[in-house]
């Protein structure tokens, strides 16, 4: 009898660390901490500050950037996302120059032909975008956005949105 009690002991102990690792890897043995997934499983597509997005499925090269009160955030497989270096890029510089016609119809020239237009991450990393000093991108930036603002005010004293 005492043996039998040993191997019934020694099968529950079997069960429970099986059913012990089984909520384990499920997410069911302790709280889960929603940061601790972001770190994690979701790493590769963890977005910071700054990062630049363009819309790669359906809807192509809309482009926009992450603010700090988006965060955290993810992206995810409709999205594109590149981190610059801040000391060789201006966001501004690059989204204009992704925006310009020249750029934009060359890259949605390359599009996939699907029942949903899409852009591969390959095709993003081939665009080619002159790149002046940060120096010059940024008069180049004040420059567009003295002509912008020029161009926004005669459209609101006209009023019309463009």
């Amino acid at each position: 009898m005492l043996e039998q009690n040993k191997t019934d002991l020694q099968t529950a102990i079997k069960q429970a660390k099986s059913k012990i690792l089984d909520l384990a890897i499920y997410g069911k043995l302790i709280p889960q901490d929603t940061n601790d997934e972001h770190e994690s499983n979701l790493k590769r597509s963890k977005l910071e500050e700054g990062d630049l997005l363009i819309s790669i499925a359906g809807t192509l090269g809309k482009v926009g950037f992450v603010k700090k009160s988006d965060l955290p955030m993810n992206t995810n497989q409709a999205i594109a996302f590149v981190r610059l270096q801040k000391n060789i890029f201006n966001n501004m510089f690059l989204k204009y120059s992704i925006e310009s016609p020249s750029i934009n119809s060359n890259l949605l020239s390359k599009t996939k032909a699907t029942s949903i237009p899409n852009l591969t991450l390959e095709m993003i990393s081939d665009c080619l975008i002159p790149l002046p000093s940060l120096a010059e991108q940024q008069r180049i930036v004040s420059k567009i956005e003295e002509i912008f603002a020029i161009l926004d005010r005669i459209s609101n004293e006209l009023g019309t949105d463009i």
